[in-house]
């Protein structure tokens, strides 16, 4: 996963182009930013095995009956005397030669959870991919496609070159910065049981798909640095456009959208045809692809435009690299390959980008200004000669993502009634409210049968070198507490001093999580050094159904409270429902996503629920507030 030399001298080369467009001296090495840690960030810390296991005992305490929980205590005691601590040391053994080495992996779970994501074979669409859905342009005289895709495509642009020439400023407090060199330039390459990542440091090209054809546009001088102008970018998507009407193009991309043992058993075959590898190739080096898509939406039509990139249109979606995907109307989101980078990340492309194409500050030094290049940016189509058994595989593989489609269930709206400037009013963690409202929605629902859910809410581990992401469990017994005192309505002083106890336990659950002392990563490096000890049979704590259950979180969260979201979604749970929401200063962007036929009430029905449940809410702390 480290850069192999040929790439370190091309980030080299890239960056020896860009920095004398600063009159201040780079901030790291481009060619290391993955590999040195410039601001002495600590290294992810290793759990003790005792802690671990009285930390996930806690969080399933409020997920069963006391009789199961017993049980299962008891089998997590035995694993602590037992398998654990040989376990155990085989991770200290991964641990202690990691803080010796300075190359990949630099955690004791990096290598890991990047297999985790690299050896699934499902489609990436849906189940991998997530979505941002950028505020639309709703002004007097809003941008057209081609004028809003062009723009932010420019200050993309514009950003990348920041990072190259070692100027993206630290973030405060510390973050890990390491993850932008994969942000760009890079490609998701599939290949038989486990695929590969690859980055491009020296890309001048964007590849733009519409309508089924796929292009490669020239934007940048490899000698000089110069950028194609924002006028000649704007008339090279309009005649891409143009060139792209009529009958749809081969929808090469949809490839993509297949499982990833068919997509790499395809690219194979296509590879051994030199016009298809040189094709390919082009692709996987762009900076960027940009999906032009027909879709005539409103621009505020949230739904379509949510369902548009969570599942839409395959023939102009190029899973395995960073999508900015741009409708008839002007609406603008991204969609991203999840394996390398995270939300966090992203989030600080988009915040830089739109504030330079909207004339803001981001709370970051600005973007570069580039010199412009004079002449018109070469555009090619990219062709493929396709053989009679990658036209069938493409035939099922569109019939295979539109029954995935038909299974998708999504409700996105956005809740009026308050947001975080009254909940801090309340003396409440905004995020904590949510967290709890939702479970309250998901136990009025189907509580009953289920009980309480275990909940995933993604936590970061940024502040660490390579730090990437820890589960928040954020259902806890005083989570549980506050439910079955709201269901049985106690009285409001009861329900109120329970509330304020679940948000301080949810608090922290979240400060473990970010200090690296949360449960799930810990488990899966024990579980996955158990799996190779003995395939056949893991330890009888990890096959106990609590720990099963514990594990499939039936609600699958994430607060991606960032500037110019509209809406976040990602594949939701197989039972249950993935909520994804943006808490404002006045008001909550939910996007909920599941499946039809799960045997769960619909997105609709949950959302509808969590509004509820939320003004409920609001009515205990208003009415406690009275007494």
């Amino acid at each position: 996963m480290d850069p192999i030399p040929s790439e370190k001298s091309e980030a080299h080369n890239s960056q020896q182009i860009y920095a004398k467009y600063y009159s201040t001296p780079p901030l790291y090495q481009y060619d290391t930013l993955w590999s040195a840690n410039y601001q002495n960030l600590p290294r992810l810390p290793l759990p003790d095995l005792e802690t671990t296991l009285a930390n996930y005992l806690a969080s399933v305490e409020p997920l069963a009956t006391p009789q199961v929980v017993a049980k299962h205590t008891e089998l997590a005691k035995a694993f602590l005397r037992d398998e654990g601590p040989c376990l155990q040391q085989m991770v200290e053994s991964d641990f202690a030669r990691i803080n010796q080495t300075l190359g990949f992996p630099y955690s004791y779970i990096e290598n890991t959870w990047l297999d985790v994501y690299l050896k699934l074979r499902c489609p990436s669409v849906v189940n991998i991919n997530p979505f941002y859905k950028v505020m639309d342009d709703v002004g007097p005289n809003p941008y057209s496609q081609v004028k809003r895709a062009a723009h932010f495509a420019h200050s993309c642009l514009r950003w990348t070159r920041k990072v190259v020439a070692g100027q993206l400023d630290a973030e405060s407090p510390k973050l890990c910065m390491s993850s932008f060199y994969r942000m760009f330039a890079t490609a998701r390459i599939p290949r038989s049981a486990c695929d590969s990542v690859k980055t491009f440091p020296g890309s001048t090209n964007l590849v733009v798909l519409s309508n089924g054809y796929a292009f490669s546009i020239d934007v940048l001088d490899s000698k000089d640095g110069k950028i194609v102008s924002l006028d000649h970018l704007e008339k090279a998507f309009a005649n891409i456009i143009l060139q792209s009407s009529g009958k749809p193009g081969p929808s090469i991309g949809a490839f993509t959208a297949a499982d990833r043992e068919t997509w790499a058993a395809v690219r194979l075959a296509l590879e051994r045809n030199p016009k298809n590898k040189a094709a390919l190739e082009t692709i996987d080096r762009a900076i960027l692809v940009v999906a032009l898509d027909p879709i005539p939406q409103r621009p505020r039509d949230r739904q379509v435009g949510c369902a548009n990139l969570l599942n839409g249109n395959p023939a102009d979606r190029w899973y395995d690299k960073h999508v900015l995907v741009v409708d008839a109307a002007g609406g603008l989101g991204m969609v991203y390959d999840h394996s390398s980078t995270d939300g966090h990340a992203w989030q600080r492309l988009v915040n830089e980008t739109m504030s330079d194409m909207m004339g803001l500050k981001s709370g970051y030094t600005p973007l570069p200004e580039l010199p412009i290049r004079s002449d018109a940016p070469t555009t090619v189509q990219l062709k493929f000669e396709l053989t009679n058994l990658a036209n069938e595989a493409l035939v099922r593989t569109l019939e295979e993502n539109a029954a995935l489609s038909k299974r998708v269930d999504l409700d996105a709206y956005i809740f009026f009634d308050f947001g975080k400037n009254e909940i801090k009013k309340w003396g409440l963690s905004p995020d904590g409210v949510v967290q709890l409202a939702m479970k309250h929605a998901y136990f009025l629902l189907v509580g009953q049968e289920r009980g309480l859910p275990a909940t995933y809410e993604t936590g970061l581990t940024r502040r660490f070198f390579h730090g990437r992401t820890e589960n928040i469990r954020s259902t806890t017994t005083e989570s549980a507490a506050w439910l079955r005192a709201m269901v049985s309505r106690e009285t409001p002083e009861v329900c109120s001093k329970l509330l304020h106890e679940a948000i301080r336990a949810h608090l922290s659950a979240a400060r473990r999580s970010s200090d690296g002392h949360g449960v799930d990563r810990h488990l899966l490096a024990l579980k996955t050094k158990a799996i190779s000890l003995n395939d056949a049979e893991l330890p009888q704590f990890m096959r106990d159904e609590l720990f099963l259950h514990s594990g499939d979180f039936t609600l699958s969260t994430s607060n991606t409270s960032f500037p110019f979201l509209d809406f976040v979604g990602y594949g939701g749970p197989a039972e249950g429902w993935g909520p994804d929401y943006i808490i404002l200063p006045s008001e909550i962007h939910i996007c909920i996503t599941g499946w039809h036929g799960n045997h769960t009430p619909s997105c609709k029905v949950f959302g509808e629920t969590l509004t509820e449940c939320l003004r409920e809410m609001k009515a205990l702390v208003t009415l406690n507030a009275r007494l």
